[in-house]
């Protein structure tokens, strides 16, 4: 009763992945196996287009020069970008991951988030944060709820429109 991925050869010599299935059955009273295989070409390559799909989002989510946190409905937040990081004078993401998002971005949001608890959108709102390092600046964000991996999370998105300015 086991399933393992393994390799094959096909009848020219080509190596390729297969899927095997063995189950035991009883048949007249001997014991006796179901052998299933599968050639999982395809799905091999599938999934190592979606590890590439993957390499080149976190590479993006990495390099735009705009801040982006993914916070969960809990208001803690799950993920930063390290432009995220940079404009809050977080020296990496897992200073900030982990965090209430209210007390680095809405502090006066303690007790009702706009988004989930008032179903308020916030677009190109602007407001003045302090960063870690004490420093007053104006950011200007959005944030949408959307869904990943089956979660419910905010998708919250800035710029430091100091930074802008100059």
């Amino acid at each position: 009763d086991r399933t393992v991925e393994m390799e094959a050869f096909r009848k020219d010599g080509k190596e390729f992945p297969i899927e095997v299935s063995v189950y035991p059955i009883e048949i007249d009273g001997g014991r006796h196996a179901v052998v299933v295989i599968r050639d999982i070409s395809r799905r091999r390559e599938a999934e190592q287009i979606v590890r590439e799909a993957m390499v080149n989002m976190e590479f993006i989510l990495e390099t735009l020069p705009v801040g982006v946190l993914v916070i969960g409905v809990d208001k803690m937040i799950r993920q930063a970008n390290r432009t995220a990081c940079e404009i809050l004078g977080y020296g990496s993401q897992q200073q900030l991951e982990g965090k209430a998002c209210y007390d680095i971005l809405s502090p006066t949001c303690k007790t009702g988030c706009p988004i989930i608890d008032l179903k308020q959108p916030i677009r190109n709102q602007e407001i003045t944060v302090t960063t870690k390092d004490g420093r007053e600046i104006t950011l200007i964000k959005n944030v949408v709820l959307v869904t990943l991996k089956g979660e419910q999370v905010l998708l919250e998105t800035f710029l430091s429109l100091d930074d802008f300015k100059q």
